[in-house]
């Protein structure tokens, strides 16, 4: 229910995003009709993505027992929820790679300073 609500969303958002935009698309219908598919791609990784980690957490807990994979199974989570990224164009898949190894590594830096590993950069 929620993942049909969040994919009217997107479509709406890049909808107004692109009538914002209305005298470049008349002048290049092409565009267009490329541009319109990548809207649906684009709001069908993200809300997917989210609705498939989400249901996974709780899938997880009812088919494995608590001692099994208390961590693995995040990790796991998360790897079958991102296979969504392969809906997309590779070179999106690139600017959404690079987005998130950016997060990624900023994660892990505030991780180690919390842990006393390394010292924060001010």
């Amino acid at each position: 229910k929620e993942g049909i609500a969040a994919l009217k969303f997107m479509v709406i958002g890049h909808a107004i995003s692109l009538a914002a935009k209305w005298k470049s698309v008349l002048s290049r219908p092409k565009e267009a009709n490329y541009v319109i598919p990548e809207i649906f791609k684009g709001a069908t990784f993200i809300t997917m993505s989210i609705a498939t980690a989400w249901a996974l957490i709780c899938g997880f807990q009812n088919l494995f027992p608590n001692k099994f994979m208390p961590i693995s199974r995040i990790y796991l989570n998360g790897f079958i929820a991102g296979l969504w990224i392969l809906l997309l164009h590779p070179v999106r898949r690139m600017e959404i790679g690079m987005y998130s190894f950016r997060l990624l590594l900023e994660t892990y830096w505030k991780l180690l300073v919390k842990k006393g590993k390394v010292k924060s950069i001010k």
